[in-house]
């Protein structure tokens, strides 16, 4: 069964202005400091975004903050923070199993911004969160960024009155009580951010969810996304190279097993091809003979005789040898023309072309190789 994790990452924004402040979570939010710009690889392609600023001002968190307070009526305790900065993280694969992650129509990129929202409500209380985004234009994905700012009620030292003001420690705490309940592996405050978000997607998302490892069990620190992205990259580079080449390697197997059939096919030509010329010679040897025997006058039977005997006479005893030993008996292959010359007359002239013929015949059906004709991959071989 496949697994997938989830993550929680906070950090406290201290002022409007200034480092870790909420002028600075918008600047990024807009891409307009040098960190985002650098993360940002698609400019086109905008957030999902959330505020209560309202539509056309999602990424106005100053002014939504400052709506948040006038909504809930709810002052600032001094030297606390104004607000929680979170991160949910979720496996980008999970959410590739639907479509792409990028993608604002995928359902569980819809579900994940959606329940977001609804989990820091459940425990910062209902309409703490005044801005969500889900950045679409970074390499990775899987990140929904939360602005909460929880409000409770405060005594005042010196009346019985209460008031409200912002306390993001004191919700985080109460939640830190409940779930070391739940969890006893649940050693710090923000470490219940981690089980609650956990537990929340497995009934919410999907129960192959998994909680990241204990920092108490990894020991190990958080890597900061500006090193770890450019490690990320070069992973997705290889992976990539590893695929091309895979693909690579799949195409030139096709091209081989290709070149392979197209070589026997060839090879299964050329072979009819010989067999064909084997029967083109012994057909044309045998002919001679025919021709000469059915020629009317006995000296150009005479003639024809003499020109067919020269050209057996050189192919069987002077080329034939340079290319395989032949043994053969020359007396008996041209005893008929020998006795031709010493009698000769019209019986002894058809008598002659029969024996010639056998002669030929007998050669010819005891050779049972031919040379390999022009223009073909085997030219010049002996084909058995």
């Amino acid at each position: 069964m496949v697994h997938f994790k989830c993550a929680v990452r906070a950090s406290s924004i201290k002022s409007l202005n200034g480092h870790h402040s909420l002028s600075a979570a918008q600047d990024h939010a807009q891409r307009l400091d040098i960190t985002s710009q650098k993360r940002s690889i698609h400019p086109d392609q905008k957030p999902i975004a959330w505020s209560k600023a309202g539509i056309g001002k999602e990424l106005d968190y100053v002014e939504a903050f400052k709506i948040h307070k006038k909504e809930l009526a709810a002052g600032e305790r001094k030297n606390s923070s104004l607000a929680e900065h979170l991160l949910l993280v979720i496996s980008p694969e999970w959410l590739e199993e639907t479509g792409d992650p990028h993608d604002p129509d995928n359902p569980r990129v819809k579900a994940l911004f959606e329940n977001a929202r609804e989990w820091v409500e459940s425990w910062a209380g209902q309409g703490s969160v005044w801005g969500l985004r889900y950045d679409r234009d970074e390499a990775g994905s899987g990140v929904i960024d939360v602005f909460v700012s929880p409000v409770h009620e405060q005594k005042q030292r010196k009346s019985d009155k209460t008031k409200k003001v912002i306390s993001v420690n004191k919700s985080i705490q109460a939640l830190f009580e409940m779930e070391k309940v739940l969890d006893p592996m649940v050693k710090r405050p923000r470490g219940a951010l981690q089980s609650s978000w956990a537990r929340w997607c497995q009934d919410y998302l999907d129960q192959r969810i998994e909680r990241g490892d204990y920092k108490e069990k990894t020991k190990r620190d958080h890597i900061h996304a500006d090193i770890l992205a450019p490690v990320l990259q070069q992973k997705t580079k290889l992976i990539k190279e590893v695929k091309q080449i895979q693909e690579q390697k799949q195409a030139m197997s096709v091209e081989i097993t290709n070149l392979k059939k197209q070589i026997e096919e060839q090879r299964v030509k050329v072979r009819e091809e010989i067999s064909k010329a084997q029967q083109r010679q012994k057909r044309r040897m045998r002919n001679i003979a025919a021709v000469i025997l059915l020629d009317k006058e006995p000296q150009d039977r005479l003639k024809l005789l003499a020109e067919t005997s020269h050209i057996v006479r050189r192919y069987v005893f002077e080329e034939l040898p340079k290319v395989k030993p032949v043994k053969f008996d020359e007396e008996q292959l041209l005893k008929p023309l020998y006795d031709f010359l010493e009698n000769m007359n019209e019986q002894s002239i058809a008598q002659l072309f029969q024996e010639y013929k056998q002669a030929v015949n007998a050669f010819l059906d005891n050779v049972s190789w031919v040379i390999e004709p022009k223009g073909t991959m085997f030219e010049g071989q002996i084909v058995e």
